[in-house]
């Protein structure tokens, strides 16, 4: 009785674990996590390299319209 009992609870064991292994509706969760992370990461760095760019061709114009009404004869 003692082995027959010690088998049914290996075998639910078993079961439990296959069962737990076999269950992949977390990883799916997981997964569209690290997209979004990917994605997330990728905008960031996007936006940072254009965001330099904008600031310096914002400093090309101020420098320029600076120029032009140093120019100006009325100053």
């Amino acid at each position: 009785m003692i082995l027959e009992l010690s088998s049914r609870t290996i075998s639910r064991l078993a079961l439990e674990w296959r069962s737990l292994f076999n269950d992949r509706s977390g990883a799916t969760a997981i997964e569209y996590g690290l997209i979004i992370a990917l994605i997330a990461i990728g905008l960031i760095s996007t936006v940072g390299g254009l965001g330099d760019l904008v600031n310096q061709m914002y400093g090309m114009i101020s420098g320029r319209t600076n120029e032009v009404v140093a120019a100006m004869p009325n100053n």
